[in-house]
């Protein structure tokens, strides 16, 4: 049985430090960014990542690439 991976949706997520919290400790958010080629490199979307994160008013400590796809059978 061959399974065909269907590739769907691709997003960006940059992990963004907004402050700490009275106790110190980091609290940090997230930024996503839809519809990314899903054809797109991973080096081609850690491009464009990081030229969002020179957006961001925030620090960005990470930056992460999700991926949906559905698997047939045929």
């Amino acid at each position: 049985m061959a399974i065909e991976k269907s590739e769907e949706t691709c997003k960006i997520i940059l992990k963004v430090k907004v402050g700490v919290n009275s106790k110190g400790v980091a609290i940090f958010r997230q930024r996503t960014f839809n519809h990314v080629k899903t054809s797109a490199g991973d080096s081609d979307v850690f491009d464009v990542a990081t030229q969002l994160a020179s957006l961001q008013v925030e620090e960005t400590v990470g930056v992460l690439r999700q991926d949906q796809a559905t698997l047939l059978s045929k």
